[in-house]
């Protein structure tokens, strides 16, 4: 699903916006690239949600491939609930850090779930695929949060990915695909 505002203006948003390392030191997003080209900024539902977990582990076992394309991962939750689970869990091995006045989550205008997403067939093939692969979650947090995930330059939007439901989620590896095109185009401009 694509977003409701500008490429331009999403980029300013991300760009000019801020978040909170674990520690508390506000970070802005434009200092977060380091040495790399672009930015993976994933914005998750919520750390407790095996969904998200899921999906961030299997991104970070792509990081090397992530880094080889000079992309640089980070992740923006907005709840402090479950974050020390999160973190002991290993779901995530790129920087993490916290949006908890949810400031950048309105400006992005992510939208809430509906307790009917809690029906659809997807979550509970979700669910499975998740303990399957060893991961559980809690229910801490506000489960209805929707995020998304942006690749970004210094200069341009190259990619987004907005949830629309609890379970619109993409594969790790489709995810890897999308930014890999995107980059690639980016370099042929």
């Amino acid at each position: 699903m694509g977003i409701l505002r500008s490429s331009v203006d999403t980029l300013r948003t991300l760009l000019e916006g801020s978040a909170s390392t674990l520690q508390g030191e506000r970070v802005k997003i434009a200092s977060m690239f380091g040495d790399s080209r672009a930015l993976l900024v994933y914005f998750p539902r919520r750390f407790g949600c095996p969904l998200c977990r899921n999906f961030m582990k299997g991104v970070s076992d792509l990081k090397d491939q992530f880094e080889a394309m000079g992309v640089r991962m980070v992740a923006i939750g907005f709840d402090e609930k479950g974050v020390d689970e999160f973190v002991a869990g290993n779901y995530w091995n790129a920087d993490l850090y916290l949006d908890k006045d949810k400031e950048l989550h309105k400006q992005l205008q992510f939208k809430r779930g509906s307790i009917l997403d809690m029906f659809k067939s997807k979550l509970w093939a979700l669910n499975k695929e998740a303990k399957k692969n060893g991961i559980t979650g809690n229910f801490k947090g506000d489960g209805f949060q929707l995020g998304g995930t942006y690749l970004i330059t210094r200069e341009k939007l190259l990619y987004s990915h907005v949830q629309a439901t609890t379970v619109d989620y993409m594969k790790p590896e489709e995810l890897l695909a999308e930014c890999t095109k995107a980059m690639q185009e980016e370099e042929s401009a």
